[in-house]
């Protein structure tokens, strides 16, 4: 599978999704989460992955430096949120494609359930013309 950090008009190759990605970016997210950490550490928690997953040169293209003081600390943020989508893509992918095949299926359910009315109406018209065929049947 190919994963991929879209970012600025650039595109920049993720490794595997492993037990160790996914690991670290729980990590990050409860860290993240937790109001006692001080953001700075935050930052630098995701800019270390961001490195880590898209290479140092990568980071420092995107960033316009590799010191993170220099750093804007939302293309931090947005980088590390990218990357995290860019793992999710194939299978967000996969869903849309499994719900418009469900979305097929449940038309074809409700025009089956349509057609049947209107057979049942064609039965009503054809047996009200003074059709002697058995109830239920008809001849056309």
């Amino acid at each position: 599978m190919v994963y991929a950090l879209e970012y600025n008009g650039g595109s920049y190759e993720l490794p595997k999704f492993t037990k160790s990605v996914s690991d670290k970016i729980e990590k990050i997210n409860a860290q993240n989460e937790n109001t006692r950490i001080p953001d700075m550490n935050k930052y630098k928690s995701m800019h270390e992955f961001i490195c880590e997953m898209i290479g140092n040169e990568n980071a420092a293209e995107i960033f316009e430096t590799d010191q993170l003081d220099e750093i804007d600390l939302n293309d931090i943020t947005i980088c590390y949120l990218g990357i995290c989508s860019g793992y999710e893509k194939p299978v967000n992918d996969f869903k849309k494609k499994s719900s418009a095949i469900d979305e097929r299926d449940r038309q074809f359910v409700l025009d089956l359930f349509k057609n049947a009315g209107n057979l049942k109406e064609l039965e009503k018209i054809v047996n009200s013309r003074g059709n002697k065929t058995a109830p239920g049947r008809f001849s056309a």
